[in-house]
């Protein structure tokens, strides 16, 4: 079963491109009869008000539309997709950035940095470099953070983390902001009557690629579920890829790597419940799934597990 994810992850992405429609020819309106002098003024001041209305509209519309752009990180000079949501511009791929003088790990730690490669393929191979560039690099808590106290409930503040200057770590409130914003942007999933599901915002965040329905499931398949057709998916063009997670075993043979084609999710950098005993926090990540509509911003890690990060622009 691992090789056939190795051989699914390993795929080349297929771009895609769509032609832009020819613009409709503009009707000309027909020669009115000449009117008084008064009406000619109040006709030009209300097509004024008319079109400033139309256009007020046209940027409410546009508004909701994603936006791409790229940025470079400085550090390393890694090149990213962004794509503008709202008032949030995102990054649109997983972060690949390596702190200098860090090296890959393999053991786990939910107090220390650890800086993962999916599969734990060797950074040191064509493999291994490749996976970096295609799915990023796989970050537990403490790296994700770069050890800086994580946010509570109620409080506005930034935690950088890993992320490059003037980009954060995203709290688990600037996650709902943006599934509040993709509801407002018609980005929720219909059923088949075309009734539109508000809980269905998977599919808007998941990629078009990679995503298996799991073999059985309780329910027959809705069409709402990401991995129901996969095509339809990337409304927001954030491009969420279902790489799952490096659990936190220690059993000496457990595969570590979970989920794969599955399931997705990324840190946020806001705290959960604190692990008796330890002296650490759980973490918020937020995750989408093949057999399920919804956008989850309320699960509960262990700090050891590892999963990639989106950086959100300051």
């Amino acid at each position: 079963m691992k090789a056939l994810y190795i051989l699914l992850l390993t795929l080349a992405l297929a771009l895609t491109s769509c032609e832009k429609p020819d613009p409709a020819p503009v009707p000309q309106p027909e020669q009115p009869e000449q009117p008084e002098q008064g009406g000619k003024e109040e006709d030009k001041e209300e097509g004024k008000e008319e079109g400033k209305e139309d256009q007020g509209d046209n940027k409410e519309d546009i508004s909701l539309l994603p936006e791409e752009g790229t940025m470079t990180d400085p550090r390393d000079g890694n090149e990213y997709v962004t794509v503008k949501l709202g008032e949030q511009v995102w990054m649109a791929e997983n972060l690949r950035y390596l702190p200098e003088g860090e090296a890959q790990d393999f053991d786990i730690s939910p107090i220390s940095p650890r800086y993962y490669v999916i599969f734990d393929n060797d950074l040191d191979t064509e493999l291994g470099t490749a996976s970096v560039d295609m799915y990023g690099m796989f970050y537990n808590l403490p790296a994700a953070t770069q050890e800086e106290v994580l946010v509570t409930v109620g409080e506005n503040r930034m935690v950088q983390g890993v992320c490059p200057d003037g980009w954060h770590l995203p709290s688990q409130a600037e996650w709902d902001a943006l599934a509040q914003f993709l509801l407002k942007a018609g980005m929720a999933a219909k059923l088949d009557d075309g009734t539109v599901d508000e809980t269905a915002l998977g599919k808007a965040l998941a990629s078009t690629d990679m995503w298996i329905m799991p073999e059985m499931t309780e329910i027959e398949p809705l069409p709402t579920w990401v991995a129901y057709d996969p095509s339809t998916n990337n409304a927001s063009k954030f491009n969420g890829k279902p790489l799952g997670f490096r659990a936190c075993s220690v059993n000496p043979g457990e595969d570590v790597w979970m989920h794969a084609c599955y399931s997705a999710g990324w840190w946020s950098s806001s705290a959960a419940v604190a692990m008796t005993g330890m002296g650490v926090d759980f973490g918020i990540p937020v995750r989408i799934w093949s057999d399920s509509q919804n956008f989850i911003t309320v699960s509960e890690f262990n700090p050891a597990v590892a999963l990639p990060v989106r950086c959100l622009k300051n």
